[in-house]
């Protein structure tokens, strides 16, 4: 695969790595070579010896024996550079080859393992491992809907949060994870908010509402009740969605990339890349997962770059966003720049009508994917650089506006300053009480990220 500058540029993890990497392109390098599938470098920082850096360029992943947590780390940056005007042809060293094999490895077995279990026929002790867990998760929740009864009769005012850390520790032993967060996100909410009493009530509404809906998951359609297991914790094995996933082909471009920050005690990553269908009008919603520091979690492309027709797999249920990339051989994902299509963007109005849609469609939505047409960003009316999140807002033409919270303090301010001259169309997720900006957009070409990669 051979980048530009400007695709480089976009691969960065933040405005600073850009620098030093284009800045390290040019130093004194005591190795460097390009292959057709890798680039790989040796260079002198504080230490005794070499930083050994590696590219994979199939599928744009890094490796460094430097400390830098960033992914991709400034000497990964400067490879890149440094190898625009270079086509590939070195001999790859021993050290470069034994890792490209171990990712090609591990990625093989993986697939073996995934087409194993995609032909192999449940056997009797599967079947009852099945059933016990749903006996687990419908007693789980018995006794969860016990516990909420009690709960809203003592009152909301009087709800200890290590109450609902507790009630969650036991939903993680009735294999119902996905409960479990969900009572986990109603603890970690602050008191401090007028609203809070609202909010919490909400959230106790909606699982309330689960608890009902599970009790009679036989009666629902078949999409509904997938996606209300996924909801509650099941998964579903990835060769079952390659197989059987609903198919499309379009040119699917990036349009924004959010990793949520970990919390403590957490050992896994996740990250959610989202793209859009220039021909379908769809957003597909791709889900990577990494314990500790794994480097293959960065797949997918920059924003404003897309895979060219490129088949897509969704997984089954009424939300129809998350979806797999379908192996294709002898392809060339090379990404190529385009702008998105007219009539992508939307009024906050129309924005409004689509959430309420969703939520009818399925009550637990957690959010829904938005392209706001020409939308500012203000601070605060006092000004002045606050730490509240909600106190910033998104707003449109007629002066409608949305609270709006950020993945940094850095990402409001540059979204403030940058619709400072004029409005831009804006990308982000929107849960029905605030936006998470993600993106921002000029006539269909990126003009800033607001997310952080990991």
């Amino acid at each position: 695969m051979q980048l530009t500058t400007e695709q480089v540029d976009a691969l960065a993890p933040d405005s600073a790595s850009i620098t030093a990497g284009r800045k390290l392109a040019s130093s004194t390098w005591s190795l460097f070579g390009v292959s057709e599938r890798a680039l790989w470098g040796e260079i002198y920082g504080s230490g005794k010896s070499p930083y050994q850096t590696i590219v994979d360029l199939r599928s744009i992943a890094y490796k460094c024996s430097c400390p830098s947590r960033k992914i991709p780390c400034k000497h990964a940056l400067g490879l890149l550079y440094r190898s625009v005007e270079k086509r590939g042809g070195d001999v790859e060293p021993d050290w470069v080859v034994e890792w490209l094999e171990a990712r090609a490895d591990r990625e093989k077995k993986a697939q073996a393992k995934a087409s194993e279990t995609k032909n192999k026929k449940p056997s009797k002790t599967s079947e009852k491992t099945a059933e016990k867990r749903k006996e687990l998760v419908a007693d789980g929740l018995e006794q969860l809907k016990t516990w909420l009864s009690d709960s809203i009769r003592v009152g909301v005012d009087s709800l200890d949060p290590n109450e609902f850390w507790k009630i969650s520790k036991r939903m993680i032993d009735a294999k119902a994870p996905g409960v479990a967060a969900m009572l986990t996100s109603c603890a970690e909410g602050s008191k401090k908010a007028e609203d809070w009493r609202e909010r919490l009530l909400g959230k106790l509404g909606k699982i309330a509402l689960l608890i009902e809906a599970y009790g009679r998951i036989d009666q629902a359609s078949e999409d509904f009740a997938n996606e209300l297991r996924q909801t509650i914790g099941w998964t579903i094995p990835q060769a079952d969605i390659l197989e059987s996933g609903e198919r499309v082909v379009d040119k699917w471009i990036s349009v924004g990339q959010f990793s949520p920050p970990k919390k403590i005690g957490d050992r896994v990553s996740s990250k959610r890349s989202w793209f859009f269908g220039v021909e379908s009008r769809r957003f597909a919603l791709f889900m990577q997962y990494s314990a500790g520091r794994q480097e293959e979690i960065l797949k997918d492309y920059p924003e404003g770059f897309a895979r060219l027709e490129s088949a897509a797999r969704f997984y089954p249920g009424v939300v129809g966003t998350r979806a797999l990339w379908e192996p294709l051989e002898n392809f060339d994902f090379t990404p190529e720049q385009i702008a998105l299509p007219k009539g992508a963007t939307i009024s906050i109005s129309e924005m409004f009508g689509r959430y309420a849609l969703a939520l009818a469609t399925y009550p637990w939505t957690q959010y829904i994917p938005v392209f706001l047409a020409g939308v500012v960003v203000r601070p605060p009316a006092k000004g002045g650089q606050t730490k509240s999140e909600d106190s910033m807002r998104v707003v449109d033409q007629k002066g409608r506006g949305l609270p709006a919270v950020f993945d940094s303090v850095a990402a409001r301010w540059d979204a403030v300053a940058a619709t400072a001259a004029k409005p831009l169309d804006l990308f982000g997720e929107w849960d029905g009480q605030t936006l998470r900006p993600i993106s921002m957009w000029l006539d269909g070409k990126l003009v800033r990220s607001l997310c952080v990669r990991m």
